[in-house]
């Protein structure tokens, strides 16, 4: 629980900062860094579609990362 609040503070601090346009597309991430922390703390093990997926995620965010920072 003190995680989640520690998160909520942090994310709530990068919106008042940034647009929300450019943090949103972060939070995409969240299920990539979820199955490589089950993978590395836990020992399970990962379905290559899922890593696929993983790979998609981290390159949509990094495609639209790009193009904001370049419109700006």
């Amino acid at each position: 629980a003190t995680l989640s609040l520690v998160g909520f503070f942090i994310w709530n601090h990068l919106i008042s900062i940034y647009p929300v346009n450019q943090i949103v597309p972060f939070a995409l991430l969240i299920p990539v860094f979820t199955l490589i922390a089950s993978y590395l703390i836990l020992g399970e093990t990962t379905h290559r579609l899922a890593l696929v997926g993983g790979l998609l995620a981290m390159g949509g965010v990094w495609l639209q990362a790009r193009e904001s920072t370049s419109s700006t």
